[in-house]
């Protein structure tokens, strides 16, 4: 071999590393912007997602110990985006009563509450008195008598959707514990 011949394929071993060197760096970059576009999607959503709670309003006043207005249960969505097609599925308690909500939302702006109404399984208004004995843990002086149906006390599941109908759950858990959201 002459020293031209050995230059020239030394010189092509070179551009092929540089080329494969090159190759790796661009793929590694293209899994990388992969990931970060995922995450970022990830994110964007989490962002725009709506979430939607179930509460008990007690902020009723009470003049010379006698509550002025009625304790009312609503429902918020403190998300980001617009709850679509929100419902609030029928609720068994263990006290042996089935609720039955009586309002169907179809949006739910963020930082929207609405109130909403149960009935019972006979098609009545639940007295403010009931509502108090199944959502005001603070009613019950001795624990004992709220877990001594199993321990979860009262389960509210809520559904809806996003503005891209992805479908969500959430539940609400009335125990001896607090109010969970799962």
């Amino acid at each position: 071999m002459k020293g031209a011949e050995v230059m020239e394929i030394t010189v092509q071993i070179i551009q092929t590393l540089i080329l494969f060197g090159t190759a790796l760096v661009v793929w590694i970059y293209t899994k990388e912007t992969k990931l970060l576009r995922k995450e970022t999607k990830k994110q964007t959503d989490l962002m725009i997602r709506p979430f939607v709670i179930l509460y008990y309003d007690v902020t009723c006043q009470a003049i010379d110990n006698i509550s002025v207005g009625k304790p009312e249960v609503k429902i918020k969505n403190i998300g980001n985006g617009a709850a679509i097609n929100v419902r609030v599925e029928d609720v068994g308690t263990n006290m042996n009563q089935t609720l039955k909500c009586t309002q169907k939302i179809d949006v739910l702006p963020p930082d929207q509450e609405r109130v909403i109404q149960f009935v019972d399984k006979d098609e009545e208004e639940i007295p403010a008195e009931e509502w108090n004995k199944l959502f005001d843990s603070y009613y019950y002086e001795n624990l004992d008598e709220m877990t001594e149906h199993g321990g979860e006390f009262i389960r509210i599941d809520i559904s809806y959707f996003d503005v891209n109908i992805t479908p969500y759950n959430n539940a609400i858990i009335i125990s001896a514990e607090g109010t969970k959201v799962q």
